[in-house]
């Protein structure tokens, strides 16, 4: 797999979204399974569009993924587009840190990227591009592929942080001093670290860490996706300030949450992951406290 995304790297942007949607054509056909919990997730969200397109666009989004962790930092970002980043520029001129929360959308993979290698802090004593940034992530279980996707990951001032408990004390040292952090917030936590709040009119099993980690330092919440653009021109970057106030309660904050997310998801409904497996896992009491 390593060899194979180091060749796909070498295509053209275009050449890999058209690949990627055959690919995705090619799932659909070859797994009736995963059809089948696209589609229905589709429906649940009352989105009018079919598994097959879906998944095109999934396949666009993996195959992708090569041209964006192994290209140079530069040819990548020359893709990338930018709206206002006015609800970006009050988070961190609040010196407080911010958290980025992305769903599993776009080119997700991208937004951090951006911030550490384009982003100019209004803070920052002088003019420099690209600000620290601390991304939560999973290792992938194969021990065997696991550094490589580290590795590609990893830029110049983008750090990242293993989704456990050491991981979570960086986030908080990063936020300590005055720095962002990012998380996907839309994955299923493990048992204990969630409550059960609505995903699109439906139960799902969410994380509260955006909540603790907020509430632990006062830190501001922005909301941010990149939009896959027509005829592979690269991806916008949109930002969305939380303006909802914490209440502590964590049911009532994950909702806000959520239902933030759900806008986003609005802005190319198309470019979400719907073959995600959201509404699965088993409810529990208790949450696990934030480390100090």
């Amino acid at each position: 797999m390593i060899i194979f995304f180091r060749l796909l790297s070498f295509f053209p942007l275009k050449v890999l979204h058209i690949l990627g949607a055959g690919c995705g054509v090619l799932l659909a056909l070859l797994s009736p399974a995963i059809r089948h919990i696209t589609q229905a997730n589709l429906e649940q969200a009352k989105q009018p569009f079919s598994a097959w397109r879906a998944l095109q666009e999934n396949g666009r989004a993996v195959l992708e993924l090569a041209w964006v962790w192994l290209r140079p930092t530069d040819t990548v970002m020359a893709r990338v587009l930018t709206q206002s980043t006015a609800p970006l520029d009050a988070a961190i001129a609040q010196g407080k840190g911010v958290i980025f929360l992305t769903p599993h959308m776009g080119c997700f993979e991208v937004t951090a990227q951006w911030f550490a290698a384009r982003y100019h802090s209004p803070l920052a004593q002088k003019a420099q591009m690209g600000t620290p940034i601390t991304v939560l992530y999973r290792p992938s279980s194969k021990r065997w592929l696991a550094p490589f996707l580290a590795k590609a990951r990893v830029r110049h001032n983008l750090h990242l942080a293993s989704a456990d408990t050491k991981g979570v004390r960086l986030m908080l040292k990063a936020l300590r001093k005055g720095q962002a952090i990012g998380l996907l917030p839309d994955q299923v936590p493990s048992k204990g670290e969630g409550v059960w709040v609505n995903w699109f009119e439906k139960p799902a099993y969410t994380m509260t860490l955006p909540c603790k980690l907020a509430a632990s330092c006062n830190a501001p919440i922005v909301l941010v996706v990149a939009v896959r653009q027509p005829k592979s021109r690269g991806w916008m970057l949109h930002f969305e300030a939380f303006d909802k106030m914490l209440t502590g309660d964590p049911v009532q904050d994950t909702t806000c949450i959520n239902h933030a997310l759900e806008k986003l998801v609005a802005l190319a409904p198309l470019q979400y992951w719907w073959t995600y497996k959201r509404y699965k896992g088993l409810p529990s009491s208790s949450t696990p406290s934030l480390p100090q």
